[in-house]
């Protein structure tokens, strides 16, 4: 079943209402998106903070898991479906990174969803093994980091430190999670 629960453009507003399907589908509760700023948060931030609005404090467990992934499939899902567009000139970036360094990922997308999306780019290649960090992780971006570096120390046996690593992005959250980092 195609995906139809279509809203405007990427940068501050969500091309799906995912979050509203995954937590009506897990929490019964019916949410209205435009509600949170969603921009450079963690997937899992940002579905605790639209519970929030609606009087649910501090959930975990279960059902939130369950909301994280309805997140990633629906995500991943639209990302298949209707494709996403690369930033000009990403892949020839990561693959002259990847030559000299380990590249991972870390992003505030389900890892699932993050996946699509590059598959659905073309960079697959460039993220095998996929060395990174993912929004279902944390609620604070930048303890993606942290994640990221164990999980590149585990994948490779090189240990990181943080004044070699480095961070680039698209959005000014991700310049906060470096410097909070």
């Amino acid at each position: 079943q195609k995906i139809e629960h279509l809203n405007d453009d990427f940068y501050g507003k969500i091309k799906v209402d995912y979050w509203k399907l995954a937590i009506e589908k897990n929490f019964g509760i019916s949410v209205n998106v435009s509600e949170v700023y969603v921009v450079g948060k963690t997937d899992k931030a940002i579905l605790k903070e639209m519970l929030a609005v609606k009087g649910v404090k501090n959930p975990e467990g279960e059902k939130l898991q369950r909301s994280l992934h309805t997140v990633g499939e629906i995500g991943s899902r639209f990302v298949r479906e209707n494709g996403i567009e690369a930033v000009q000139n990403s892949d020839k970036f990561v693959s002259a990174s990847k030559q000299i360094t380990y590249v991972g990922l870390l992003t505030g997308n389900c890892r699932n969803r993050a996946l699509a999306k590059i598959e659905m780019l073309g960079l697959t290649n460039y993220f095998s093994p996929v060395i990174g960090a993912f929004g279902d992780q944390a609620d604070v971006r930048s303890d993606l980091v942290k994640i990221a570096m164990k999980d590149a120390e585990e994948k490779t046996g090189v240990k990181f430190e943080k004044q070699n690593v480095y961070l680039i992005s698209d959005s000014v959250r991700d310049i906060w999670c470096a410097k909070e980092a």
